[in-house]
């Protein structure tokens, strides 16, 4: 016959919770750390254009830099202008 003798003091219990909450504390650090270290963000380089670009007096200059410094996304696309007051 085997008899296990388990003697638990309140101090031998207290650290054994610790290590039990400090081992738990590192795996959800450690799932955390390489689900943000492995996460793939796609970026969007292109910006969609409609087909007809409106000028309005609030956006008038924002287009006209936008058309002045890449003027190769602007070709073949139709304008429509609406109350510009210069």
């Amino acid at each position: 016959m085997f008899i296990c003798n388990v003697n638990l003091s309140k101090h031998n219990l207290i650290k054994m919770l610790f290590i039990i909450i400090a081992i738990i504390v590192i795996i959800f650090f450690g799932i955390s750390a390489y689900k943000i270290f492995t996460q793939t963000v796609k970026v969007k380089d292109t910006i969609p254009e409609p087909d007809m670009c409106v000028v309005e007096t609030n956006n008038y200059t924002n287009i006209l830099k936008t058309v002045h410094d890449d003027l190769d996304t602007y070709v073949g696309q139709k304008i429509r202008c609406t109350r510009i007051c210069l």
